[in-house]
């Protein structure tokens, strides 16, 4: 990574300056309705927002969520199963494993604004217009994206009351932003990748991180409230720049790799590749650069033999290496294919096992549920009133009496077991699809490895200074 520094300086010392120069962050957050809106979107843009605070620098936050600073609720909350003297009320109307929802407002302490498509982009052109030569700009969504089939360009983020902005008009958008105004982006959503193609800009001065690619959904959207459940990119990419886990516990492994003292977010991108026990599969905008500049035979040529198995010396090789030895997986071409093939089957027959008994714990839990909604309502016809428990506010001497005669069925101790069991079997099938994910990252960092010597070698003149503009861009701090 050293051997680019000189290049980043370079263009930084070439781009015109202001005395004013500033940095500006745009938060964007939330879901398209209430239902939508899931907690965990919620914490992350509030975590984000407490985090850069944190971090040295003097920067600019503007945050735009939902519907702004209406009081009215518009974030979903999972309830827990387990709530003291509500629990067996909870787990006999419960769906599955879980409890139900609550709606309330958003906890965001202080809003700029609503993400309804209209009154946003009226927004961000204000803030557009006081931008200054020298200043920058980070934009972060988190929330909801969705994939046109037929053009990636038609790939969206849903913004509030059902409306969205896709690529095309996101590009427009920031069109309007001086070219000597550096734009960085960070996007979470499923689908995200399509949003590569709004870099490099005109004066190559764009580029971004995506959780994953335009054609794959992305993890992050839980109604849970539990940090300690979150494993989305923008958990692991924000802990890489503020040096802690979201739990505040030091980081398993160093993200300054160019050991200069800080964290650029390319930096924070490669720890999130490195860390990150995740369903995600992210990109930067300068390895898409790399992936779509392949010939379409690239990847065939070690299938026949036209190449060594040996990775080249650039940052991606030690990456595949230690996330290798994590997978304990070999590094031989050949070996890992098969390793790879071999280890995608068990798990995928896992996955197919576990969703049959998953299938088996849902069919006799709502028979169970059935069984003791029925016993209990001969006795407490009053039962029907309590089925959504979630609104619960209080408990007179009558919905007590009832809680006791649910816990007291004879069936309530086999309805715990099961419900718990599909809650373990949900959590399985995560783990799993995080499992998947991991081993296609290790593929993807060795491809990126061989990429990158491939460009490096053969790519032409135009070629280079687009993708070392990419670089030059992701490699600043924030």
């Amino acid at each position: 990574m050293k051997k680019f520094k000189a290049f980043v300086l370079a263009l930084l010392l070439l781009a015109p300056l202001s005395v004013s120069a500033h940095d500006y962050v745009w938060l964007i957050g939330g879901g398209y309705t209430p239902d939508s809106s899931q907690a965990q979107i919620e914490q992350n843009v509030l975590w984000v927002s407490q985090l850069l605070k944190t971090i040295p620098g003097a920067r600019t936050q503007r945050i735009y969520f939902d519907d702004g600073d209406n009081p009215a609720s518009d974030v979903r909350e999972q309830m827990p199963l387990r709530a003291a003297s509500l629990e067996p009320l909870r787990r006999l109307f419960a769906h599955g494993h879980v409890a139900g929802y609550r709606y309330r407002n958003h906890a965001i302490p202080k809003v700029d604004g609503g993400t309804e498509r209209t009154a946003l982009v009226v927004k961000l052109e204000q803030e557009i217009a006081g931008l200054r030569p020298g200043d920058r700009l980070l934009i972060v969504f988190n929330g909801h994206g969705s994939r046109n089939r037929r053009d990636p360009k038609g790939n969206r983020l849903w913004l509030w009351n059902s409306t969205s902005l896709d690529v095309r008009e996101f590009d427009t958008l920031l069109a309007r932003v001086s070219p000597v105004v550096p734009v960085r982006f960070v996007f979470t959503q499923c689908y995200a990748g399509a949003f590569a193609r709004l870099a490099p800009g005109p004066d190559g001065n764009r580029c971004g991180f995506l959780a994953e690619s335009e054609d794959r959904e992305a993890e992050g959207c839980a109604a849970g409230v539990d940090a300690g459940d979150y494993r989305d990119y923008t958990t692991y990419f924000f802990a890489a720049l503020a040096g802690r886990t979201r739990l505040d516990a030091p980081l398993p492994v160093n993200p300054d790799l160019d050991g200069d003292g800080q964290v650029s977010l390319y930096e924070a991108h490669l720890y999130a590749l490195r860390a990150g026990e995740s369903a995600d599969l992210p990109r930067s905008t300068s390895e898409v650069f790399l992936e779509r500049w392949q010939p379409w035979y690239a990847d065939w040529r070690g299938l026949f033999g036209l190449r060594g198995d040996a990775l080249p010396n650039n940052v991606y090789t030690p990456l595949a290496q230690e996330l290798g030895t994590k997978l304990d997986l070999p590094m031989d071409d050949k070996a890992s294919r098969r390793a790879l093939k071999q280890r995608r089957a068990e798990l995928q027959s896992r996955a197919r096992a576990l969703q049959r008994h998953q299938r088996g714990h849902l069919n006799r839990l709502q028979a169970l549920q059935h069984e003791i909604r029925q016993a209990v309502a001969e006795r407490h016809p009053e039962l029907g009133r309590l089925s959504q428990p979630e609104t619960l506010t209080d408990t007179d001497a009558e919905t007590r009496e009832i809680i006791r005669a649910i816990g007291e069925h004879s069936r309530y101790a086999e309805l715990v077991q099961v419900q718990d069991a599909h809650a373990v079997g949900e959590e399985d099938l995560l783990a799993i699809e995080r499992s998947l994910s991991r081993l296609d990252m290790f593929q993807r960092l060795k491809r990126l490895a061989r990429w990158q010597e491939r460009f490096e070698t053969e790519a032409s003149a135009a070629d280079r200074v687009t993708h070392g503009k990419l670089l030059a861009c992701e490699q600043q701090g924030l």
